[in-house]
């Protein structure tokens, strides 16, 4: 078998020789252009699985277990991360996304080998099938079959890996499997072809893990709160910087806020035109700068004032509201979750009672989604 180095150069040199340039693909039909575009997917998903495997394997041969005979050291850096960014220019993330779905699809490689090794000397020798005990495949496996066939990307195996999560006292390994065998049916549809994109399959797996772990979505909800930051910095220019980073409850106010200060993008007032005169749309949205101008106005202002600012006077709307979704009998029972909306992730049910005790307007509806109830008697 050749190496896979050999491969690759090959098939390089052969690409850059094949004198394909923009004029080739502005000279393509549509749907000659689509299926290049769709040919594409094919070998980029076999070279990304490649790169996985051997990111897995130098990570592997670096550990710190080697010391300084580890293949990091010896080649200059610190960490495997290091050598592979240094060596493929992705980032530190993408580096350890590709050397965990490297070491899912290897760990899987090797339990499937062992395990077709077992039965096949286990028919010969009843002996032996009765000394080794059965090979336990990976909860993992069928995810690591998936992209091995090329039906999902390498990022989207490691969302869906890292959504999951790991087994623990209250998920076991086969309560996992099962999730995972559910989500990558409902995500490869019927005939197991479709598409899947990054964000939906992170979704689609931190709701799969809140379903079967009910319990940890505490634990996972003071993860993200402890992992909150408002930073601020100077530019040279003298203006003043800054990032944050929230949980989804504070998040959820905040771009409540945001919203209320960068809306109306109409003008609020406009110039009567005469009767009969061409309507006029140029000046008819409010400039997206002006509106961000505005929106950071806004934002000192409400620190200035603090809590106590009545928000009629400020925001010119009422107060700013997160909207928490939960199910009446979890809400009753105390077993289950809310979510914020238009957030993925689930809360728990100590934030959902805390803000009730803050004041809330109850919403019931039914379990087709019709209102039943406003929790007041007018409008």
């Amino acid at each position: 078998m050749p190496a896979p180095a050999q491969l690759l150069t090959g098939m390089t040199a052969s690409l850059a020789s094949s004198g394909v340039c923009a004029a080739t693909f502005a000279a393509l039909a549509d749907d000659e252009l689509l299926s290049t575009q769709s040919a594409l997917t094919g070998p980029r998903q076999v070279l990304d699985r490649w790169a996985a495997l051997a990111a897995a394997e130098i990570a592997r041969r670096s550990t710190p277990e080697h010391g300084l005979g580890s293949l990091a050291r010896r080649s200059g850096f610190t960490d495997a991360d290091t050598l592979v960014v240094s060596m493929t220019g992705s980032t530190k993330a993408e580096a350890r996304s590709l050397a965990r779905v490297g070491e899912m699809i290897a760990v899987t490689d090797a339990a499937t080998d062992l395990a077709a090794a077992r039965d096949a000397h286990s028919r010969a020798d009843t002996d032996l099938a009765a000394a080794v005990p059965p090979v336990e495949v990976p909860w993992y496996a069928a995810l690591a079959d998936a992209v091995t066939a090329g039906r999902i990307s390498v990022a989207v195996a490691d969302v869906i890996q890292t959504g999951l999560g790991e087994p623990t006292d209250d998920v076991t390994p086969e309560s996992l499997e099962g999730a995972l065998t559910d989500l990558l049916a409902e995500l490869l549809g019927p005939d197991g072809t479709r598409r899947v994109h990054v964000s939906e399959a992170r979704r689609a797996a931190r709701a799969a893990r809140d379903d079967i772990d009910t319990a940890g979505v505490v634990v996972r909800e003071a993860v993200l709160r402890n992992k909150q930051y408002w930073r601020t910095w100077t530019a040279a220019d003298g203006m003043f910087h800054g990032e944050y980073a929230l949980d989804p409850e504070n998040g959820a106010l905040v771009t409540a806020i945001h919203h209320q200060l960068t809306h109306p993008r109409r003008h609020a007032t406009g110039a009567r035109r005469p009767f009969g005169a061409p309507p006029n749309r140029q000046d008819q949205y409010v400039d997206r700068s002006i509106r961000e101008r505005d929106a950071a106005e806004g934002l000192v202002q409400l620190l200035r004032a603090g809590a106590s600012v009545d928000p009629m006077r400020l925001l010119d709307a009422e107060a700013p509201s997160v909207r928490v979704v939960v199910n009446e009998q979890a809400l009753r029972t105390g077993d289950g979750f809310g979510a914020v909306e238009g957030h993925p992730g689930a809360v728990s049910l100590a934030s959902v009672e805390r803000g009730l005790c803050a004041g809330y307007l109850p919403v019931l509806f039914s379990s087709t989604g019709q209102p039943l109830n406003l929790g007041r008697d007018e409008r």
